[in-house]
């Protein structure tokens, strides 16, 4: 239960940082970079270590869904022909 409780502090730490960045009118991206170097350096944090397949289906596999598939030698409708 460790690494879940981990899991929704830095999910809550991401928030607070969001809307400290609207705050500051700061970049988002730039004030998660920022944030998250500040919490790699305090003391006594234990080691977040997830399950590779955990992720794998929680991120990629949407990515994956929603590619294009192969196609099939037709020549689509947006197509004019050689150029």
């Amino acid at each position: 239960m460790e690494t879940f409780e981990l899991l929704l502090t830095l999910l809550g730490a991401c928030v607070a940082l969001a809307v400290l960045a609207r705050a500051l009118d700061l970049p988002l991206a730039v004030t998660l970079v920022l944030g998250g170097m500040g919490i790699a350096f305090i003391p006594g944090l234990p080691s977040l270590v997830l399950d590779p397949s955990w992720c794998w289906r929680c991120s990629c596999r949407r990515c994956c869904r929603s590619a294009p598939t192969a196609p099939t030698g037709r020549p689509s409708a947006t197509t004019s022909g050689p150029s």
